[in-house]
């Protein structure tokens, strides 16, 4: 951000997003990853997993519904295979 000298705090560089974005990451880092703990360790095993399988089913009904969309299918040929 140095070498943009005094326009280094400009939105209009991408440079500024990222050193932004990485603080906001640093400062919210903590609080997410015991949120992102919780999901995984104990709610979406809860009643044996049927919370996951719920979020799995509707996923793949988005992915249906994308397929429809002619604009969305590079997108959902992405999704499909991950």
């Amino acid at each position: 951000m140095q070498s943009y000298g005094g326009y280094g705090y400009c939105r209009e560089y991408p440079v500024e997003q990222m050193m932004r974005d990485q603080k906001i990451n640093a400062i919210f880092e903590g609080t997410n990853a015991v949120q992102a703990l919780d999901l995984l360790g104990r709610k979406l095993g809860m009643k044996k997993g049927l919370y996951f399988m719920n979020l799995l089913a509707l996923a793949r009904e988005t992915i249906e519904e994308a397929k429809k969309v002619e604009a969305l299918k590079n997108e959902v040929a992405i999704v499909k295979v991950l």
